[in-house]
């Protein structure tokens, strides 16, 4: 009996109507308020957002999130639930999060995502979003997949040079752009090394280049204390959001969007400067732009 109409509702999501709809949803955020994600504010001691300048709420803003870690725990906590009180510190900001399309095309995990505030990735989808009206924002994780295989503890390893796709969306939807600095988010897990060239390591980069994600191999602390396992480590997540960058001039060409972005690249660089020592004292190297 369900069939049918499941089939329908499948279609639909998928259809470019379905994706239309994610782009100008207006869900409620719902499951962003839960009492459950307090819990995490026990499990990871000392974690907090470190507000560094006021946002307009007559602008719109663009939040590029470095580095991507293994699992994002950072930016979960930080945006995509309340308990690090986003919203009173950035009063009549509009935050949607940016994620792959593939979670938006899934029965019911759409509306899931919906209830988060999530959404795809997609250029129309963003400008839709930051269109929306003052105070509207979205969130990316600029280094995406490739930035998380590089994920090790004491390091933050950016894929930045060739990423300028969140240049030109701001560029276009005249919005501000907001560096944000994930400390602790790549010591709650050790990535597991793998041989080059052997079958896993072929596996995860078939699997990255197919669908446009990986899940890299890594373990954190393991269940009744055990020494290692599936949970992350119960480390300071420490979300620092920097001054927006404005002025971004609109006009077309290349130069400036590379403009814009050794703006952001310098900008990002003077924030992890200004908190490396504060928040990453252990850290076996400073902040790289390798790829």
């Amino acid at each position: 009996m369900l069939r049918l109409p499941l089939l329908l509702y499948h279609l639909w999501i998928i259809s470019p109507a379905g994706r239309a709809a994610v782009a100008h949803s207006r869900w409620p955020w719902l499951l962003r308020r839960l009492p459950l994600w307090r819990g995490f504010l026990t499990y990871f001691p000392g974690s907090r957002i470190v507000k560094t300048a006021d946002l307009d709420p007559q602008r719109r803003y663009i939040f590029a999130g470095h580095p991507h870690g293994l699992l994002g725990n950072c930016y979960f906590l930080a945006f995509c639930t309340d308990v690090l009180d986003f919203r009173q510190l950035y009063p009549g900001i509009r935050l949607s999060i940016g994620v792959l399309d593939l979670n938006l095309c899934v029965s019911f995990c759409r509306e899931i995502c919906l209830l988060f505030g999530l959404c795809d990735v997609d250029r129309h989808t963003l400008l839709a979003r930051l269109r929306q009206g003052p105070g509207s924002a979205v969130f990316l994780a600029v280094g995406g997949a490739a930035e998380s295989l590089l994920t090790q503890p004491g390091t933050m390893d950016l894929v930045l040079k060739r990423r300028k796709g969140f240049v030109r969306v701001a560029l276009e939807a005249g919005a501000d752009l907001v560096p944000v600095l994930a400390f602790g988010e790549n010591e709650v897990y050790q990535r597991s090394q793998l041989v080059p060239g052997s079958l896993a390591d072929r596996m995860q980069t078939a699997t990255k280049q197919i669908c446009g994600f990986t899940v890299p191999r890594g373990y954190g602390r393991g269940i009744l204390n055990l020494k290692s396992g599936p949970l992350p480590e119960r480390r300071p997540l420490v979300t620092v959001i920097g001054e927006p960058l404005r002025d971004l001039r609109s006009e077309d060409g290349r130069a400036v969007v590379e403009e814009c972005h050794a703006r952001y690249c310098a900008a990002l660089q003077a924030l992890y400067d200004k908190y490396k020592d504060e928040f990453a004292p252990s850290r076996v190297r400073d902040m790289r732009f390798v790829e």
